[in-house]
């Protein structure tokens, strides 16, 4: 999808969405979360809000209902949903903010200071994978 609409999140993109949680009753979670499309797991985020996001253009509003049995425990918990007697929530994602990951790379250097902990948490993300460390593995057993 990348270079096809230059304004719709993609993934790597930086964006700040609004998402809050409606059971039928009453609202549980209204906050505003920052992440980097494709990689909200790092910070906690409901795979659902990450994939959710993908495709919006700023200001844009998506509705997504979901079952909350289907929710694990720490999704459930952040969303402060682990008490809910409810059997559905209503989700609205609002993108508030896009950065393009082209704009990422021109920022300045105290912007890029400031985000280098998250690249960090990236990085080691991606070495302490499972996957990634068996593919280290068998691509040495075959030196």
């Amino acid at each position: 999808m990348r270079g096809v609409s230059s304004r719709v999140a993609e993934e790597f993109d930086n964006v700040m969405v609004k998402c809050a949680v409606t059971e039928p009753k009453c609202v549980t979670f209204d906050h505003n979360i920052t992440f980097s499309v494709g990689y909200g797991n790092e910070s906690g985020i409901p795979k659902f809000i990450d994939d959710g996001v993908i495709g919006l253009s700023p200001g844009s509003i998506k509705e997504i209902t979901i079952s909350i049995n289907s929710l694990t425990a720490d999704e459930k918990q952040f969303l402060c949903l682990e008490k809910t007697k409810e059997s559905f929530a209503t989700f609205v994602l609002e993108l508030l903010q896009l950065r393009k990951l082209k704009e990422v790379w021109e920022m300045t250097e105290k912007e890029k200071i400031s985000s280098a902990r998250q690249c960090k948490c990236r990085g080691n993300s991606h070495l302490q994978n499972n996957s990634g460390k068996s593919k280290i593995q068998n691509t040495i057993g075959r030196i």
